[in-house]
Order: C-alpha cells, then sequence, then structure tokens
C-alpha cells in the first residue's frame, strides 16, 4: 500500500476476518469503530513515524491478538472499548511530542500490560479504562502532567502497588482502586491542592482548594486493620 491515497478505513473492515498483519500508510487519518475486531488471528499493526493517522474509533482492535502497539503522535483520543479483550496486549508505548487527551471508557479494560506511561498531554482518564488489566502494576505520570480527571473503577482488579497523582488531579471517581489489593503507597504531587494520603493508608480529598481541611475520604488501603 505504498504511495497510498487512503485517507479513512471505515467501520467493521476487517472484522472477524483472518487477517495477521498490516501496514498502514502514512495517508490514513481515521480508523473508525470495529474496524479489527474479533480479528483473532491480527497480531501485527505498523505504520511510520510520519503518519498522518489521529484518530482510532472505539472498539477498533477489541478482541484481536495484537502484542504491542505505539500510539501515533496525532491522535488524541482513544474511544472507548479501543483495546478492549486484547488478551495478548503487553505493551503500550506514546510518542514524546503525543498529542492524546482523552483515554476514554474501557479503553484498555482486561489487557495484559503491565506498565505504561501516560503522555503530559492527558486530561481525562474515562471509565473503567484499565480495569481487569490483572498484570498491570506500574503506571508513571510525568509532573507536568495535565491529567484533571480519573474516572470510576479505572484501575479496579489492576496489580498496581505505587502511584502518583499528578499536580492538576482534582476528581477521582468513586471506586476508582476497587478490589486493588496490592495498592500500598499513593504519592501526592506537592502541588496539587485538593488531595492528600495520610499514615500511609487514607487518600482524603477536599473539593475547594483554599479550604484548610480534606473532608471526604476517597480510598483505605486493603491490608488496614484498625483506623485511629
Amino acid at each position: 500500500m505504498d504511495n497510498s491515497e487512503c485517507c479513512i478505513i471505515g467501520n467493521y473492515a476487517f472484522q472477524s476476518s483472518g487477517i495477521v498483519k498490516i501496514k498502514i500508510p502514512d495517508s490514513v487519518q481515521r480508523i473508525e469503530s470495529n474496524v479489527f475486531k474479533d480479528c483473532s488471528f491480527f497480531k501485527s499493526f505498523e505504520f511510520s513515524d510520519q503518519s498522518e493517522l489521529n484518530y482510532i474509533g472505539s472498539s477498533a482492535f477489541n478482541s484481536t491478538s495484537i502484542e504491542k502497539f505505539k500510539i501515533p503522535s496525532k491522535v488524541q483520543q482513544i474511544e472507548s472499548n479501543t483495546f478492549q479483550n486484547c488478551n495478548s496486549l503487553k505493551s503500550i508505548e506514546f510518542y514524546e511530542n503525543s498529542e492524546l487527551k482523552f483515554i476514554k471508557n474501557n479503553a484498555f479494560a482486561s489487557c495484559s500490560i503491565e506498565y505504561i506511561m501516560i503522555p503530559s498531554s492527558v486530561c481525562e482518564i474515562g471509565d473503567n479504562a484499565f480495569e481487569g488489566c490483572v498484570k498491570l502494576k506500574t503506571i508513571e505520570f510525568k509532573e507536568d502532567s495535565k491529567l484533571r480527571t480519573i474516572g470510576n473503577n479505572v484501575f479496579k482488579n489492576t496489580q498496581i502497588e505505587t502511584i502518583s497523582i499528578p499536580p492538576k488531579v482534582d476528581d477521582i471517581k468513586e471506586n476508582c482502586f476497587k478490589n486493588n489489593q496490592h495498592l500500598k503507597t499513593i504519592n501526592i504531587s506537592k502541588a496539587n491542592k485538593h488531595y492528600i494520603y495520610v499514615n500511609d493508608c487514607l487518600l482524603l480529598y477536599k473539593n475547594n482548594a483554599e479550604n484548610t481541611e480534606f473532608d471526604t475520604l476517597v480510598f483505605v488501603r486493603q491490608d488496614v486493620e484498625k483506623v485511629i
């Protein structure tokens, strides 16, 4: 497909097909919804550093056998269910100049990733985005992260042991860390005015950054037996 002028790969184009590998032309700007969904033999997806891809639709790679994926720099949003149930997916990478802003609901749910570095440009992680990633142990954010919202059940049933909360986060939704028995350490950025981790076991929140008291309990470490 070299020198291709193809700009869009339409909805369901390869769904449930026997495709194993594909190289996407630089000209492609959009991969629509369900394009490779249920392609159980699909393992390899390639594009160059010059890719113009800026949109990946919902469930585009849902239930495929891809093992690694590097998100093109111009993609601004990972839609809902995009990589859900990719049980072989172990590696997700981003370019340094990533323009990604939103990771939508269930985007990586039930994948096999063990580590992920979230680009600084991301401002919202949607509900259940990493739920059921039972091998996920490490998620990192940079200090200049623009992240503000972490949705419901985002890290439910993961193996995360330590997490850092970036400076601008002001909305961690309910059950974000539900059933996360391994989470012991939450490092709050010194510049974050909304959250505090007390006695290495209690995550507290205040809505008004100007208030002196943190009045809402968000998370209790799972192995805590007594709170005084």
